[in-house]
């Protein structure tokens, strides 16, 4: 039995952080049930956080049809949350001083949470994971050249679907 037969698909999870609703139907693969202001509903993608993934996701079962006023209040609070990221403003003067869009909220803890939070595609994560190099082999295969080559090709198809 594979891990997708032993998970049980499809599976309901909500997001921690914004109030985000997805139906998985694979370990990565899910489509929006419940949006906020980033996603719409019905948007699918096989780039989410892994389905047990449990820094992101929590359990969530719809098992009765919520009424209209907690549909309403599942909505207000994701586009809350949503709103309080995509409002923060940098603070102080431009002199190159730290501010405020340098921060990060405590949620964001690895780099699931960080690709999450800055709501990369899949090839902008792809480069992030190759900007860890410095911080030891990813795996034995790997080498500063070789992550260096990942983060150019990534950035050609980025620049190739930008120009589509």
């Amino acid at each position: 039995m594979d891990t997708k037969d032993k998970l049980g698909f499809p599976i309901l999870k909500k997001s921690k952080h914004t109030g985000l609703v997805v139906e998985f139907t694979d370990v990565t693969t899910a489509h929006v049930l419940i949006a906020d202001e980033r996603y719409e509903i019905g948007y699918k993608t096989d780039k989410w956080a892994k389905v047990d993934n449990e820094v992101v996701w929590e359990d969530v079962t719809l098992d009765t049809q919520p009424t209209s006023s907690e549909i309403t209040d599942m909505m207000n609070e994701a586009i809350t949350k949503a709103a309080s990221l995509k409002d923060a403003t940098i603070s102080g003067s431009n002199d190159g001083g730290k501010n405020s869009f340098y921060d990060f909220p405590d949620w964001v803890t690895n780099i699931d949470t960080l690709s999450e939070y800055l709501q990369l595609d899949g090839y902008d994560f792809n480069v992030l994971k190759t900007l860890t190099v410095n911080l030891g082999a990813r795996h034995g295969g790997t080498s500063k050249k070789r992550e260096l080559n990942k983060r150019l090709h990534y950035t050609k198809l980025a620049i190739k679907k930008f120009q589509r």
